[in-house]
């Protein structure tokens, strides 16, 4: 018998095939862990989204028709006069478009949810909608207006991206 030195042309093929296919097989795993890593990352980032938007809109509906103890006269807490070139403020945008909610409050704080300065005991409406942003991207907006003359007080700012349409 001879003995056999090196590898047979075969068996180095076999080799370098069986190795490829452990490469091929390791790089689809990494490709795969990748695309499951952006898909939670974004997961999270909207729920954070939600959940602070949920947290904002939460604190101003308890606020809704909150009026100083010493005025007796009973306010309504959605404000349904004119915004936005539109009456009423507070809408169902319809089928699956977006909703817009005023709320309407006396303010204590001196300031509505834009950041605008309100004197003292004056009524507020804070307007919410959801629209597109200069990128394309739907963001919550929030609108304070003076419900004695449905004028906006400021602009609107951006609160939260990424919400799709307020239901």
């Amino acid at each position: 018998m001879r003995k056999q030195q090196g590898f047979m042309f075969i068996e180095a093929m076999l080799g370098l095939t069986l190795g490829l296919l452990l490469i091929v097989a390791f790089l689809t795993l990494m490709v795969r862990n990748s695309e499951t890593v952006y898909f939670h990352e974004e997961l999270a980032f909207a729920q954070d989204n939600g959940r602070y938007s949920l947290l904002l809109l939460n604190r101003e509906v308890r606020m809704a028709g909150f009026r100083d103890s010493e005025n007796p006269v009973a306010l309504i807490p959605f404000y349904q006069g004119e915004c936005m070139g539109e009456t009423p403020c507070t809408n169902d945008g319809g089928g699956t478009a977006s909703d817009r909610i005023a709320i309407q409050y006396e303010t204590g704080t001196g300031q509505d949810c834009a950041g605008n300065r309100i004197p003292f005991g004056e009524l507020s409406a804070d307007v919410y909608y959801v629209a597109a942003n200069n990128d394309g991207i739907n963001v919550l907006f929030c609108l304070g207006v003076n419900p004695a003359d449905g004028l906006a007080r400021g602009n609107a700012i951006p609160l939260v991206e990424g919400i799709d349409r307020l239901q």
